[in-house]
């Protein structure tokens, strides 16, 4: 109830929900900052809708290829390789690339052709590779995707939300290797053939601009324009943002992140690990544990939250491992996250349902109790008349 009244403020007297009026002026036609560790969105604009992502496609294809291969792997270039246009690594015929230098050709140089070796070589085709991509951005949670190729060039059919988009450049995020390569703005790489075009240099120039950034990939063509996914970390708050059709999208994310970095801030709420049952619920009678970190992204002049535990109904007992339930973190413009609970420990025997209303209490085992004690205590009466009748 203490959320509601400031909630309900935000709602009727400040609008929350409609663009901030320093966001108003940003160039892009769908756009979305996200909280890197709570997925959080705290501003967008035609979030859903699904556009040409042009080569931020590559986030995901990297992000499979680093999934699949171990950095020392080696990708080689099919024979039909020089068939793919634009933006190039130059790959010739059989070129052997390892994988860790291959990230850097994708992510920097932005190689349509290392992608397209890349998708041959998992997948066989391009049409195999694509379905692998969107199996994988299901898996992420997008529901607004449909990818149709590995690196983004123009088909009708190869669309992604600025939400999804996001999404997925939050996953690959997750991965110290992934973030290492975006944050790189000058690389120079080994290949097998092609000895003169080694050095892979950013087209994110942002990076060069703020020493907080991330990465993480820029992207044009012409039905698309000009396209972005950003990110940048500060005193341990992560945002990551997405633009679609921007033509201003440097001068865009920009603005982005300074607006919530002003007004945003993650905080630890609580750390993973055990949690005490018996001050979370009295119906829990095993070890429990939070597996990950808690965060909550809140407004920096008030950072209040609401917190409260919601067990599964079961009558059952709990091995270990189990799901007992979730813990709700609920923010003051009502972003809800549920964070599983499990049970650290067995519980043995099996709970017997409460009968009545006293807290605690457990008429249905009382009873219980009294019935054994009454068949214990028969079991010694009859006992003793056979041994009466034995002696006699």
């Amino acid at each position: 109830m203490s959320l509601i009244l400031p909630l309900l403020f935000r709602l009727v007297v400040t609008g929350y929900g409609d663009a901030p009026e320093a966001l108003k002026t940003t160039s892009c036609q769908a756009g979305c900052i996200m909280d890197a560790k709570t997925k959080k969105v705290l501003w967008s604009r035609d979030k859903d809708t699904m556009r040409y992502p042009a080569s931020t496609t590559k986030i995901m294809t990297c992000l499979l290829m680093l999934e699949h291969y171990n950095p020392e792997d080696v990708i080689t270039a099919p024979p039909d390789i020089l068939s793919v246009k634009e933006s190039s690594m130059n790959l010739k015929p059989g070129e052997r690339v390892r994988v860790k230098n291959m990230a850097y050709a994708l992510m920097l140089r932005s190689a349509n052709d290392g992608c397209y070796a890349i998708a041959k070589q998992m997948d066989g085709s391009v049409a195999g590779f694509s379905e692998r991509m969107n199996k994988r951005a299901k898996e992420i949670g997008c529901e607004n995707t449909h990818f149709a190729n590995p690196n983004g060039l123009n088909d009708k059919n190869h669309k992604i939300s600025a939400f999804d988009l996001c999404l997925v450049a939050r996953e690959a995020l997750k991965r110290p290797d992934f973030r290492d390569i975006v944050k790189t703005q000058r690389k120079v790489i080994d290949r097998s053939i092609n000895f003169q075009d080694r050095l892979m240099v950013s087209r994110n120039k942002y990076l060069w601009q703020d020493k907080s950034a991330d990465g993480v990939k820029t992207g044009f063509t012409v039905p698309a324009g000009h396209t972005y996914v950003g990110s940048a970390t500060r005193e341990g708050t992560q945002f990551i943002t997405s633009l679609l059709n921007a033509p201003h999208w440097m001068a865009d994310h920009k603005l982005m992140l300074e607006w919530a970095f002003q007004n945003y801030e993650t905080k630890l709420v609580r750390k993973a690990g055990p949690l005490d049952p018996k001050k979370i619920s009295s119906d829990i009678h095993c070890q429990i544990e939070l597996k990950d970190d808690i965060y909550a992204c809140v407004h920096r002049d008030q950072d209040k939250i609401e917190q409260k535990f919601v067990g599964l109904k079961t009558d059952h007992s709990y091995t270990k491992g189990d799901l007992v339930g979730h813990y709700e973190v609920i923010d003051r413009d009502g972003y809800l996250q549920r964070i599983p609970v499990y049970a650290a420990s067995d519980e043995g025997g099996i709970k017997l349902p409460q009968v009545g209303s006293i807290p605690g209490s457990s008429l249905a085992g009382f009873g219980v109790i009294a019935v054994l004690g009454a068949l214990g205590a028969g079991t010694l009466i009859y006992r003793g008349i056979l041994r009466a009748q034995t002696r006699a």
